[in-house]
């Protein structure tokens, strides 16, 4: 008897977005006339079954523009020939943001879905498939059962995953376990559909393509799940991207899916449909982390395409994500309840201001961000904050100078400052953690391996602008300069001015009597900066100090709970320069402020006010074959550049960073983790 031939069942999302960062405002009727109508006409005419995702603020934009659009869009999902899949009511990048923003974004989100087509999704699209483990709790909040996110990126950090899993929908889980369904996108398989309907790519190699993925029994592939506004519209965004011969690309999509219902062996269906179709499939829902130690956020395509690009590259991410982080934080201060601001500061915080964005577009983005920020401050202002007072500190201090070091001592905290280093901690004690320096220079020769030898100094700032040479603050200070002086509470506050080839540097150092605790404040004079690798608060890690075996990292990426990765079973994460157009791989989404090193039985934890400056930390680690195991560096990020950074002066900046460190005895508070 013939063996019956098993079938691809493919499905899409259709990513609809009328806040596309380069797409003018007069421009937005011709996008839902030249692409989102075509899309609707191609469901009602071929029959394919195809998900269509936009944010609730596209739809509130699309019922303006066209109010038939809507009606028509709801009308097919009632047939049961189109599904609506959510995220939110603007594109925000989750592990960049605050717990309850994310909260409000999904929830504010299904409100304008529920009021536009009269339901709520229950398929949520990951946000430029940027994702974290904190975000399971949100969608699962807001009454999703299913994410869509992208495969090859997660794919890459877990060998032990088999191919085979991603024709098959999976299940996710967060840091306290809880568990949420997983249907797959593919970056290869959406610029690979992209290329076909540019005429790139034939109709004939693009359907064999889609045979190569026939199994011998049935699976499940996602054709497209990607930008709609790419198809018979150019947005001008990129050099590279494709011409616009003639309105040819939609006719080529109706005619591809017309090819697919046709065909056998391919069958279009929807996204919900997938995880009812492969419910008893061995190969499907395993329960899979999609994180990794090499890569906690996970985002879609290549590496060139990180946070980074949304945290601290474009027109000024840095400055825009820093203001809304002291929105946020003057909006919980006051216990506003107010919808309305809580809606604004979601569209504010969305990614297409954060990259290529258009000048109006960014204007008007600054203008209600300065609105929404008086208003804030007029909030915060109203409630009464409890006064804090310092009490005295009877605990003693002492400041030594020994031939260009300065060593201050108290009963809690032993540093070392390098004043021919600009400053530098040459090394840092906290006594009632460990009697060795967690922080420190490693001079060269440390490591036997030839890659690391060089010196590495802590608590310094390298700044690299593309074709100029590479500016650090490791100068020789005027011990003349330095001022030295003691607080009430028996602090001992050090400051001196630093010069540098870009400006000053004001480097300020406080070292508390009663606290296992060092703040460190730069305040940033530079002139000509341009965009650049801006690099501060670069710490040296004392590998002596602590165990590799129970080594871990810890940061917050979008939700209320620190996740944690440990770095025993990681060869390596590398931060560091892409290309001479990329300047990083990766960072951390720090969206409480935190970040932790340590190991079983002590920690540092390093607070940043991310209202004050939202710099993100960053990470280099190396596995050595030398008696010292590791290599480990944290640093602050406070600017990086990529194809969305702009090449213009920005003169006379001045940029002010606060980080304090502190050490934690894990043994003494159980392990607070997580």
């Amino acid at each position: 008897m013939k063996q019956k031939q098993s079938k691809l069942f493919i499905y899409s999302v259709f990513h609809l977005n009328l806040a596309y960062s380069s797409i003018p405002e007069n421009k937005l009727q011709d996008v839902v006339k030249q692409c989102y109508w075509p899309l609707l006409k191609i469901i009602e005419k071929t029959g394919a079954k195809i998900g269509i995702e936009a944010t609730g603020y596209t739809l509130e934009k699309i019922q303006e523009i066209d109010p038939l659009w809507i009606f028509k869009l709801k009308k097919l999902i009632k047939e049961g020939k189109c599904e609506f899949v959510g995220s939110g009511y603007a594109q925000i990048i989750g592990p960049l943001i605050p717990s309850d923003v994310n909260a409000a974004n999904l929830s504010i989100g299904n409100d304008v879905y529920e009021l536009l087509l009269g339901r709520r999704p229950y398929v949520a699209f990951v946000n430029e498939q940027a994702y974290s483990a904190s975000l399971v709790k949100h969608y699962l909040d807001a009454g999703y059962d299913t994410i869509m996110m992208e495969w090859n990126n997660p794919r890459k950090n877990h060998p032990e995953w088999k191919n085979e899993w991603q024709y098959y929908p999976q299940i996710v889980k967060d840091v306290r376990g809880r568990k949420i369904n997983v249907l797959w996108n593919n970056s290869t398989a959406f610029q690979k559909f992209q290329r076909h309907v540019y005429g790139e790519i034939n109709q004939k190699e693009y359907i064999e393509y889609l045979k190569l993925h026939i199994g011998k029994t049935n699976r499940f592939f996602p054709l497209y799940g990607s930008d709609t506004e790419v198809f018979d519209f150019r947005t001008g965004r990129y050099h590279n991207e494709a011409s616009l011969v003639s309105n040819k690309e939609w006719r080529r999509i109706a005619v591809l899916f017309k090819k697919v219902a046709n065909n056998q062996f391919l069958e279009t269906m929807l996204p919900s449909e997938v995880i009812k179709y492969a419910e008893k499939n061995k190969n499907a829902f395993h329960v899979l982390t999609l994180e990794s130690s090499e890569q906690p956020i996970p985002v879609k395509k290549r590496e060139v395409y990180n946070i980074t690009r949304w945290a601290l590259a474009g027109r000024d991410s840095i400055g825009i994500n820093t203001t809304c982080f002291e929105i946020y934080d003057n909006l919980k201060s006051s216990n506003t309840k107010d919808p309305s601001l809580w809606k604004e500061l979601c569209f504010l915080w969305g990614s297409d201001f954060r990259t290529h964005i258009e000048a109006k577009k960014f204007k008007n983005c600054l203008r209600r961000l300065t609105v929404l920020l008086r208003i804030s401050k007029a909030l915060k202002s109203r409630k009464t904050c409890p006064r804090v007072i310092h009490k005295p500190s009877f605990a003693k201090a002492s400041v030594k100078k020994i031939s260009g070091y300065i060593i201050v001592n108290t009963p809690r905290v032993n540093i070392t400052l390098n004043t021919q280093k600009g400053l530098s901690i040459d090394g840092l004690i906290f006594k009632k953690i460990s009697p060795l320096p967690l922080i420190g220079v490693l001079q060269n020769g440390f490591y036997e391996e030839v890659t690391l030898a060089e010196d590495f100094f802590s608590g310094h700032t390298v700044v690299e602008i593309p074709m100029r040479p590479k500016i650090t603050d490791l100068e020789r200070v005027d011990e003349k300069c330095l001022k030295i002086k003691q607080e009430k509470n028996g602090a001992m506050v050090l400051s001196v001015i630093v010069k540098t080839g870009a400006g000053t540097i004001k480097k300020t150092v406080t070292v508390f009597a009663d606290q296992d605790r060092v703040d460190l404040r730069h305040v940033f004079n530079f002139k000509d900066v341009y965009p650049a690798s801006f690099r501060t608060a670069i710490m040296t890690i004392n590998p002596e100090a602590f165990s590799l075996k129970d080594l871990y990292y810890g940061s917050h990426h979008g939700g209320v709970h620190k996740e944690i990765f440990p770095l025993a079973s990681c060869t390596s994460i590398v931060c560091d320069l892409i290309s001479h157009l990329i300047s990083s791989r990766s960072a951390f989404g720090n969206t409480e402020g935190e970040f932790e090193i340590g190991d079983k039985e002590k920690s540092i934890i390093f607070k940043t006010d991310m209202g004050e400056l939202a710099a993100l930390p960053m990470m280099n680690f190396l596995k050595t074959n030398d008696r010292k195991q590791f290599f480990l560096r944290l640093l602050y990020s406070l600017g990086e550049y990529n194809e969305t950074s702009l090449l213009e002066k920005q003169n006379n900046k001045s940029i002010q960073f606060s980080l304090s460190i502190s050490g934690r005895n894990v043994l003494d508070t159980k392990k607070h983790l997580c």
